[in-house]
């Protein structure tokens, strides 16, 4: 069995890289979603207080509407900060694992 363990050696620490740097990049795109949410809720319940103190219908539906555009506005920046975060760790992991290639011949 020593025999075997040299020769699987460069597989497990290639392997142990890559599970590392996959549980890394989850613990990112965590961190990222958890702080996204956090300030959408924020933000949304300053948006319903401010609906519930409307004067008027027309102030309401124009809450709404403003309301509408930021929401869209900040879902397109957070998901193109995702993908920017992805290609960051895919390119980190693509790295890592070269370079544990090239350590292995």
């Amino acid at each position: 069995m020593r025999a075997v363990e040299p020769a699987i050696a460069p597989l497990t620490s290639t392997w142990t890289r890559l599970m590392t740097s996959g549980l890394q990049a989850n613990a990112t795109m965590a961190e990222e979603l958890m702080g996204f949410a956090r300030e959408r809720f924020e933000r949304d319940g300053n948006f319903i207080n401010r609906v519930a103190d409307c004067g008027s219908t027309l102030e309401a539906i124009q809450l709404y509407g403003d309301w509408t555009v930021d929401l869209t506005r900040d879902y397109l920046t957070e998901g193109q900060r995702l993908v920017e975060i992805g290609a960051q760790l895919t390119e980190a992991s693509v790295i890592a694992l070269t370079r544990a290639g090239e350590a292995g011949r």
